[in-house]
This record gives C-alpha cells, structure tokens and sequence, in this order.
C-alpha cells in the first residue's frame, strides 16, 4: 500500500505541475499577445503623428505662400496709390515757349525744366535752353504753366 500512496502522490505532483505549466503557459500567450497588441498601437499612433507632421508642414508652406501672395498684393496696391497721387507732366511747345500741363490726380512739386538726350524715354527735340530755368515750387492738377 506504501508503494500505491507514493505513485499515487507522484501523479499529484505531476498532474499539479502539468496544470501549472499549463497556466504558466497560458498567461504567456496572454502577455505576448498584449506585447503584439502595444507595439501595433504604437505603430499606428507613430503614423498618425507623421500624418499630423505632413498636415502641419502644408499648412505652414500655405501660410508662407499666403504671406507672399499678400506681400506682392501690399506692392501692387501702393503701386496703385502712388499712381492715383502721382503727379503726370505733359510739355506742349507753343510760339511762346513750352507750357507744362498736370494732367495727373496730385500735385506736382519742384517742377524743373531740362533737356533730355533722344532715346532716353520722353524727349523734346528743340535746342539746349540759352537760360536755366528757375524750378517751379507747386503745379496743381489741371494747372497750366507757361516758361
């Protein structure tokens, strides 16, 4: 009987051990499994962050085309401006001389009258002026003046 008490024993322990291992076993899977589980959450909010990273990158070239394309239309309006105030000067030769007309919007200041050399943009073809003209301090639109 001692002999069947012992195996009998000896099968307890082993089956015991068994259930162990088994468990053991058992919760190894569970921790792998969870381990994949992080490291494919991880992957995936590593993508999203790139993504955020690409979206916030194209915003910030958007904005910087933005801040060109509002800079060239700051130009273009104080072109505009300067324009719209921007005294024009037309010289007509008369029997008495030259007469300058403000055809512009502003008024003209410290007017002088030069010859200008031909091929230089705007030229009249008479001979050098005998006498220097004094400037004229204030031309108002529409103003006719007679040198």
């Amino acid at each position: 009987m001692h002999g069947a008490l012992l195996d009998w024993l000896n099968f307890s322990v082993l089956l015991l051990t068994l259930v162990c291992v088994a468990w053991y076993l058992r919760e190894t899977h569970k921790m792998r499994k969870a381990a994949e589980y992080q490291v494919r959450a991880a992957y995936d909010q590593l993508g999203a962050s790139h993504t955020q990273v690409q979206a916030s990158q194209s915003q910030v070239k958007a904005a910087f085309d933005q801040l060109a394309t509002m800079r060239q239309q700051t130009g273009v309006a104080l072109d505009q401006l300067e324009g719209q105030i921007r005294p024009a000067l037309v010289a007509r030769i008369s029997s008495d001389g030259v007469e300058l007309v403000n055809i512009g919007s502003g008024p003209a200041l410290h007017v002088q009258l030069s010859p200008v050399e031909k091929g230089r943009g705007a030229y009249i073809t008479v001979h050098p002026f005998p006498e220097q003209h004094d400037a004229i301090p204030f031309l108002e639109p529409g103003q006719t003046r007679q040198t």
